[in-house]
Parts: structure tokens; sequence; C-alpha cells
């Protein structure tokens, strides 16, 4: 099965990031010796970074978002394609979490009202 692909329609420039935070889980392990300096290695060839991307959309979008989040990657659950905002590479992401959307701007139109949340991803290597 082909690796789906973040939505046309949410295109990282509609997504109107307000910055990304980097971690990268821990790569080494470090072992004591009877005597003198520990030793420390390296754990595995690739390691998964993550990405807290802060952003806002418009209902309209949210929509769009809920169908690919809950249909197209099951809940969160798989792996998409899409382009990384701090390098513009096309990488795998997966969902740490689900986000947790709130109402930053009302509107008479459920579309045009703005969205908030903080997507948590991870970087599959």
């Amino acid at each position: 099965m082909p690796t789906p692909v973040w939505p046309v329609d949410l295109a990282a420039s509609d997504i109107r990031e307000t910055g990304t935070e980097t971690g990268r889980f821990p790569n080494s392990l470090r072992t004591p010796t009877d005597g003198g300096a520990a030793k420390k290695r390296r754990r595995y060839t690739a390691t998964v970074l993550t990405r807290r991307i802060p952003c806002e959309i418009t209902g309209a979008q949210k929509a769009i978002f809920e169908a690919f989040y809950e249909t197209t990657i099951a809940g969160g659950s798989l792996e998409f394609e899409w382009v990384d905002p701090e390098d513009g590479a096309t990488k795998n992401f997966r969902f740490l979490d689900e986000p947790a959307w709130r109402q930053r701007l009302g509107a008479p139109d459920p579309d045009d009202a703005l969205w908030a949340a903080d997507l948590n991803l991870e970087i599959i290597p």
C-alpha cells in the first residue's frame, strides 16, 4: 500500500506556521567500566526526530484535516508524506498524539472560523 500524502488542500503555506520545535530521541548508550572512562556507543543507525508545529487553519480546512486524519491515516496511526517545515524536504511523518483543536476566532460561516492546534509529529527514518 502506498504511503498516504498530506492533502493538497492543506498546503504548508496555508497552515500559517508560527514556528517549529525539534526533538531527537536519545541514541547513545553509556556503560560504566570497572576502571577508567565509561564506554559510550550509538544505539541505532537512525533515530526518530520529532516536530511540534503550531498551526492555525480555517473551519473548511479543519474539515479536510479531520477527514484525512480519521479516514486516510486511520486515526493518526499510519505514516504520511509531507514537506518538513524546517528544511523543505519531503519526509514520512506520523502523529504522536491527536491534535487538540481550539477555536481562536468565530465567524458567522463555520468554514471561516479560525482553529489552532499543535501538531505533534515524528519523522520516520
